[in-house]
């Protein structure tokens, strides 16, 4: 398939991740088009590079985290769309630019579970999605969270995807900054909001993309109300593939201490987790030896909660005694 796919870099670039990225993707698909799509100024083009893209950078949206993380849902959205837009083959790989490809997984992945039924058809075929900030909603609160961290699927489908509407200022810039907001949506000084955003990016783009096959019936990115949980589910279950990220052959190499945290892990789909949602959803039996790995990361899951409690009252008993 590497004749009939193209390779998408999208976002800012540093010239030596972006040749670590070009040399991954040349070894992993040779003979695929790449396309990079940047903002205006970027200093290092590369002749790997069959099409580079560069746009008026739109900025940020304010806040993301409250740790002071900027919001670049915008930045990626548009430069996602302008790269998409120019693809001239079927399926494309889209990527960040610090992402490498160390071998073809998400296309064996696609190849495998392309057939499967699907009562929620919102794209024309499933596509391929990192597990990683896919998130499992029943465990953390965070609907229609599906990972931005790599797509691969049909040009169209992920045309559909970013041509949604921009972040606008009254949702994406500091929205629960406002204290009326946080009241209306029921939040107190002891109950916080996770982010000062109403939706997170991810959120954003794929409640755009599924708004017009059900009812979202979510007011903020922590409203998982049964409703919000259901059609969640069932967007995700019927529209993307998630295998292990070693399966998928694309990684992200700075945030590898994250892959490998068990509580973080958790909180994401296993591939074992999108499986019983297909099961549920789509009435596709998953197969008994899945059953023991998806005890196995629930039960990870489980230890790696409790001790990161233990460790916020420890901290928490510490500085209570240094302030006595």
């Amino acid at each position: 398939m590497p004749q009939t796919l193209t390779v998408l870099i999208q976002g800012a670039v540093s010239e030596p991740e972006l040749r670590e990225t070009l040399k991954s993707v040349q070894k992993t698909l040779p003979g695929a088009p790449i396309v990079v799509s940047t903002w205006k100024g970027s200093s290092c083009r590369m002749s790997e590079v069959n099409h580079w893209i560069e746009s008026e950078d739109p900025g940020d949206c304010g806040l993301l985290h409250w740790s002071g993380k900027r919001n670049n849902g915008n930045r990626m959205i548009l430069s996602s769309r302008a790269g998409l837009e120019t693809v001239e083959t079927e399926y494309v790989l889209k990527l960040r630019s610090d992402q490498v490809v160390q071998h073809d997984g998400f296309l064996r992945a696609f190849e495998k579970y392309r057939g499967l039924p699907r009562r929620t058809c919102i794209l024309e075929e499933r596509i391929v999605v990192s597990r990683f900030f896919t998130t499992n909603v029943v465990r953390c609160p965070l609907p229609y969270h599906v990972s931005d961290w790599f797509h691969f699927g049909r040009t169209a489908d992920l045309l559909r995807m970013f041509r949604c509407e921009l972040i606008s200022e009254s949702d994406g810039a500091e929205y629960f900054t406002n204290q009326a907001n946080r009241e209306r949506h029921g939040f107190t000084e002891e109950k916080v909001p996770m982010f000062p955003v109403r939706f997170t990016p991810e959120q954003h783009v794929w409640m755009n993309l599924v708004k017009n096959a059900g009812p979202l019936e979510c007011e903020h990115h922590m409203d998982a109300n049964s409703n919000a949980t259901c059609f969640s589910e069932a967007s995700i279950a019927s529209n993307c593939i998630i295998v292990e990220m070693n399966e998928t052959g694309v990684q992200l190499p700075k945030y590898q201490s994250e892959i490998q945290n068990s509580l973080v892990r958790g909180i994401h789909y296993s591939y074992a987790d999108w499986r019983q949602l297909v099961a549920r959803h789509e009435g596709v039996p998953m197969g008994r030896r899945l059953f023991g790995s998806l005890l196995t990361e629930k039960v990870s899951f489980w230890f790696a909660r409790k001790a990161s409690r233990l460790k916020n009252r420890i901290d928490r008993v510490k500085q209570f005694s240094q302030t006595t």
